[in-house]
């Protein structure tokens, strides 16, 4: 029997630092924890740029080999890992800074 599926269980347990910002009144947001989350995520932003510029250049990469009309298979899986890879540490970046907003927050909040 097939069990319907949540819509997205991440999302659900985790909010961005904008969101919370935007919210700070309707969840008794202190000063302190509005601070320290602007200023996670304003150390964050350089590195989540750099990776999605690399995952820009890998997909660019990638989109060149592909639009051959004979495509070197050999040739295409390495970009492959290096996209994986950099969509991987974006990812991997972007939830590090949710679950520290997270744990800023008390349960209430």
């Amino acid at each position: 029997m097939a069990q319907p599926m949540s819509s997205d269980p991440i999302a659900e347990n985790l909010f961005a630092p904008d969101l919370v910002v935007q919210q700070q009144r309707a969840i008794a947001l202190t000063a302190e924890q509005r601070d320290w989350i602007q200023s996670a995520a304003e150390k964050m932003q350089p590195r989540i740029q750099k990776t999605e510029q690399r995952v820009r250049e890998e997909v660019q990469k990638l989109a060149s080999l592909l639009s051959k009309d004979r495509v070197d298979e050999t040739a295409v899986l390495a970009p492959i890992d290096s996209l994986a890879s950099a969509e991987r540490e974006l990812r991997r970046t972007q939830l590090g800074l949710l679950v520290s907003i997270k744990n800023k927050l008390t349960p209430e909040q």
